[in-house]
C-alpha cells in the first residue's frame, strides 16, 4: 500500500470513529425528536419531565477530573503548548462570531460519568455535535466537534474541549464554542450515555455478538446482568451489559471501542424501529427526566410541529478539524492543537453558506 494510500485510510478511520459519535448521538437526538412530537400530541405538561440548567446550579467542577486535567507540559512539548496558546488568544481576539436568523443551532452533549460521582460534580461531555438547521439552504448539518481539541474556556483557560462542561455545564459548553469556533449557539441539549441502557430495557434488549476477547473481558458484567454466559458468541444484551459493552476499551484501542459502539448503535436501531406505542410512551417518560435543555417548551413544541418539514432536508456531516493534525499524549491524555483559522472558516462555510 502506497504512502497516499495509508494516509487516506487514517483518514477513512479517523471519519469513522467521529462519524460513530455522531450517529450515536443523533439517533437519541432523533429519538427525543419523536418523542417531543408524542408530545405536542399527548399533553404540554410532560415537558415537566425535561431538566433545566437550574437543576444543574448546585453542580460543581470534578476535583477528580479537575486533578486528571491539570497535568504539566513535559519539557518537549512546552515550545508547541507555548505556540498553542498564542493562536488561541489571535483567534480569539480576531474575527466575527457569525449569526443569521435563519440558522438554527443546537449543541448536542453525551457525557459519561464514569465511575466517578453524579450527585454533585459536573460530567465530562466527551461527545459534542453541532446540528444546525438553515432555514434558508433548507439544510441540516451535523458537525462533531473533537473532545481532544485544546481551546480556551471562558473562566477556566486553555484546556480541552472536553472540560468545558465539566466545569460549568451546558452553558459554559455552548459559550466555549461560541467563542473559540465563532458561530453563533442557540441552545444545547446534554444526555448521559447510561440513558442508552435504559433505551435498552425499555425495547426488551439488543442482539450483540460477542469475540472471545470481549466475552472474557465481560464475564463479570454478563453475570452480574443476569445473563446467562456461553462463551463466545451472539447474546442478548440487557442495559446493564450493553453500556459495559460500549465503554469497554481495555482489551485494545478506542478505534475499536467505536466499533463496538456502531455494533450496538445497529442493533439499537434494529429494536427502536419497532417499537411500540406504550413502549414510546414508557421511553418519553423514563429518559425526559434524563435529559437537560436550556429550550423553552415553546421552542421544543415549534420544532416538533415543524418536525415533518425538517426531515426531508438533505443532511449533511463533517468533523473539526476537518483535517488530520497531530495528537500530542500527556500522562494518557490525548491533545488536538490545530489551526484555528482555517477550521473555524471551514465551519462559517458550513453552517453559514449564505454568507460566502
Amino acid at each position: 500500500m502506497s504512502r497516499e494510500s495509508r494516509r487516506a485510510a487514517r483518514r477513512a478511520a479517523k471519519r469513522r470513529k467521529n462519524k460513530a459519535l455522531i450517529i450515536l448521538l443523533c439517533c437519541f437526538f432523533g429519538i427525543i425528536l419523536i418523542g417531543f412530537g408524542t408530545v405536542f400530541f399527548t399533553g404540554y405538561h410532560i415537558l415537566d419531565l425535561l431538566r433545566s440548567p437550574e437543576d444543574s446550579e448546585h453542580l460543581k467542577p470534578n476535583p477528580d477530573l479537575i486533578a486528571e486535567d491539570n497535568q504539566d507540559i513535559p519539557d518537549n512539548l512546552k515550545g508547541t503548548f507555548e505556540k498553542g496558546d498564542d493562536d488561541i488568544a489571535r483567534n480569539i481576539a480576531y474575527g466575527n462570531t457569525l449569526s443569521d436568523p435563519d440558522v438554527f443551532t443546537v449543541i448536542l452533549a453525551g457525557y459519561d460519568y464514569g465511575n466517578h460521582a453524579k450527585e454533585n460534580y459536573y460530567p465530562r461531555a466527551d461527545a459534542t455535535i453541532l446540528v444546525s438547521m438553515n432555514k434558508k439552504t433548507q439544510k441540516i448539518t451535523m458537525v462533531s466537534l473533537s473532545r481532544a481539541v485544546y481551546n480556551a474556556i471562558p473562566g477556566v483557560g486553555n484546556k480541552r474541549l472536553n472540560m468545558a462542561y465539566a466545569y460549568g455545564g451546558g452553558k459554559l459548553l455552548m459559550q466555549t464554542v461560541e467563542q473559540n469556533y465563532k458561530v453563533s449557539v442557540d441552545n444545547y441539549i446534554a444526555v448521559g450515555f447510561e440513558s442508552f441502557a435504559k433505551i435498552v430495557d425499555i425495547v426488551g434488549g439488543v442482539n450483540i455478538t460477542l469475540t472471545q476477547e470481549e466475552y472474557n473481558a465481560l464475564y463479570s458484567d454478563i453475570i452480574a446482568a443476569g445473563i446467562s454466559p456461553h462463551g463466545a458468541g451472539a447474546y442478548r444484551l440487557n442495559g446493564e451489559a450493553a453500556l459495559s459493552y460500549v465503554r469497554l476499551r481495555s482489551i485494545d484501542s478506542d478505534r475499536a471501542r467505536t466499533g463496538r459502539q456502531r455494533n450496538f448503535l445497529t442493533a439499537l436501531l434494529n429494536e427502536v424501529k419497532n417499537i411500540s406505542a406504550n413502549q414510546l410512551i414508557e421511553l418519553i417518560n423514563q429518559i425526559l427526566p434524563e435529559i437537560e435543555t436550556d429550550l423553552t417548551k415553546t421552542q421544543i413544541i415549534s420544532e416538533a410541529i415543524n418536525l415533518p418539514k425538517y426531515i426531508k432536508w438533505p443532511m449533511s456531516q463533517d468533523i473539526i478539524p476537518y483535517k488530520k493534525h497531530p495528537l500530542h499524549n500527556i500522562g494518557g491524555t490525548e491533545y488536538l492543537l490545530i489551526d484555528w483559522n482555517d477550521n473555524v472558516y471551514h465551519l462559517q462555510k458550513l453552517l453559514y453558506p449564505q454568507k460566502f
